[in-house]
């Protein structure tokens, strides 16, 4: 079956029973199309052979194709049927609607807390690396460690 991909585009509302019209001809066109294929070329008696599968596979791929035209125009019609039922939204409400619907990906509050103690760390760490402290775990010494000597490279 052949590769699908949802595209997206905007007509005004008034454009949307003409648009949907104009899908369903294809849908329609597609389905007389589809009801005169014939499986096999023998009318008394299926023919079974290669062509005949590979009409019938050629018949199931239209077959879905034309379910997700459909599909589409019913989802379509739907989201229509909604809007036209649902009360009309002033520009203020729609947008206040839109910005509550979105939520914050990173609360200022908690993005100003995280910074300050990545400061806090930054700072800790400088003042322990220019005092030359050492965390005791990471100098302890191994049983197995073994001296080497410095070398100027």
């Amino acid at each position: 079956m052949p590769q699908r991909v949802n595209i997206q585009y905007s007509i005004e509302i008034d454009q949307l029973p003409s648009e949907v019209d104009r899908l369903a001809r294809v849908v329609e066109d597609e389905l007389q199309s589809l009801s005169s294929m014939k499986i096999s070329d023998d009318t008394e008696q299926a023919d079974i052979s290669l062509q005949s599968v590979f009409r019938i596979n050629e018949i199931r791929s239209k077959i879905a194709s034309l379910d997700y035209a459909l599909m589409d125009v019913a989802n379509i019609m739907n989201g229509y049927i909604n809007y036209l039922s649902s009360p009309p939204q002033s520009e203020e409400t729609e947008e206040a609607t839109q910005e509550s619907a979105e939520p914050e990906l990173y609360p200022a509050g908690e993005v100003t807390a995280k910074f300050n103690d990545l400061e806090s760390k930054l700072q800790q760490f400088k003042s322990n690396s220019t005092q030359d402290h050492y965390d005791p775990v990471t100098t302890q010494k191994s049983e197995f460690a073994q001296e080497v000597p410095k070398t100027n490279t």
